[in-house]
């Protein structure tokens, strides 16, 4: 939020006339591992846009009326969630998967961490983490390498100095390995329970993660998958249900998310719990599988359709890589899994001791939950 509210050159106000006088837009986001700011703009003006954006990365301000204003924002971006139970139930969920760990944090932050913050932390943490050694900057469209490279080279001194301090690294991933299942509840009079499931799975960095990108196809992402079919089509139980699996740089996860009636809810787990133990004792047919590769596949060529997706896909994998993996390399990866390599990741995650449970509404008790599920 508040690299977007100035710089001693340019006010926010001046810098969002800039940007939209050539017709762009300016963006940004916070992941567990990354930040991001972006800009898309006509090709003629990528110079001035960069000069622009590297302006907001090198200088902001951190004016502390400015901070004020933006403090609210977020704050009212917090109470948004304690009215949303998908939010809500998910990051409930995230506590439960690790507990103790800034992962188990919401991104957001809470009412308290967020009034501790001054205008003096940002400066300190922005000198400390945003030099140029832990920044890429990446481009796509008509230009070069080289052309890119000139303009980012001319900046290199205004990168903040770390001084005395390198960057500070992330907190180490907790062991995969968890000793007894844990759940986050919030009883609450929604007319529908949410309930995510949730297991510790594979980094960014582990080759079991393109097994992990065709289980969930199989299991939960999209309306053809095991999950949807049984609970949706076959039962009619749920109002939603879907997975996802999510890869770090030395962690990740797999999830589970579905809504439903709460006289329902025990019944939808129990049929969860069953597909959950039938792919971790038969592996999914050839046509299956090659029915994930193919979708798997698609959505990489998909996910490039326009220069900000490949902006995002070349930052990506610069910082989980130190270079960009081909639409080949990975499709070659994903047409190596074979049907027994899920099975036995399965057999990996899909235990009772590694579960983590985020619920919210009229909520089953964590024993029935865990029970319903029938995992070992």
């Amino acid at each position: 939020h508040m690299l977007f509210k100035g710089t001693p050159t340019r006010s926010a106000h001046q810098i969002n006339v800039e940007i939209e006088r050539f017709g762009g837009s300016l963006n940004g986001f916070t992941g567990e591992e990354m930040m991001s700011i972006q800009v898309r703009v006509p090709a003629s003006f990528w110079r001035q846009t960069l000069r622009i954006l590297l302006d907001i990365a090198q200088a902001s301000s951190f004016d502390p009326e400015e901070l004020e204003s933006e403090r609210e924002v977020i704050l009212e971006e917090i109470s948004m969630v304690v009215d949303r139970p998908d939010y809500l139930a998910q990051e409930l969920l995230e506590t439960a998967l690790w507990p103790g760990h800034p992962l188990g944090r919401p991104l957001t932050g809470t009412a308290e961490t967020l009034a501790s913050i001054r205008s003096e932390d940002l400066h300190r943490w922005y000198r400390q983490q945003l030099c140029a050694s832990g920044v890429w900057v990446t481009a796509a469209g008509p230009i070069t390498l080289d052309e890119v490279r000139d303009v980012v080279d001319g900046s290199i001194e205004r990168w903040p100095s770390p001084g005395d301090r390198p960057p500070a690294g992330m907190v180490p991933a907790p062991a995969f390995e968890r000793f007894a299942p844990t759940v986050r509840a919030q009883q609450r009079t929604f007319e529908q329970v949410h309930i995510n499931l949730g297991f510790p799975a594979f980094s960014e960095c582990d080759e079991r993660r393109h097994a992990l990108r065709l289980l969930n196809f199989i299991l939960g992402e999209g309306m053809s998958s095991r999950l949807w079919y049984e609970l949706r089509e076959c039962h009619g139980l749920v109002y939603q249900i879907s997975s996802d699996a999510s890869t770090l740089s030395d962690a990740g996860s797999f999830s589970i998310q579905l809504a439903t009636d709460a006289d329902q809810a025990t019944e939808s787990l129990a049929i969860v719990g069953a597909q959950l133990r039938r792919i971790m004792a038969e592996p999914p047919s050839e046509e299956e599988l090659s029915r994930a590769r193919e979708y798997a596949s698609g959505q990489l060529e998909l996910g490039l359709d326009s220069t900000l997706a490949q902006v995002n896909w070349m930052g990506e994998d610069l910082l989980a890589y130190d270079r960009v993996l081909s639409i080949s390399e990975q499709i070659e990866s994903l047409e190596a899994v074979r049907g027994q390599d899920l099975v036995e990741i399965c057999r990996l995650m899909f235990r009772r001791n590694q579960l983590a449970i985020g619920a919210v509404g009229q909520v089953p008790s964590q024993d029935v939950m865990i029970d319903a599920l029938g995992l070992e």
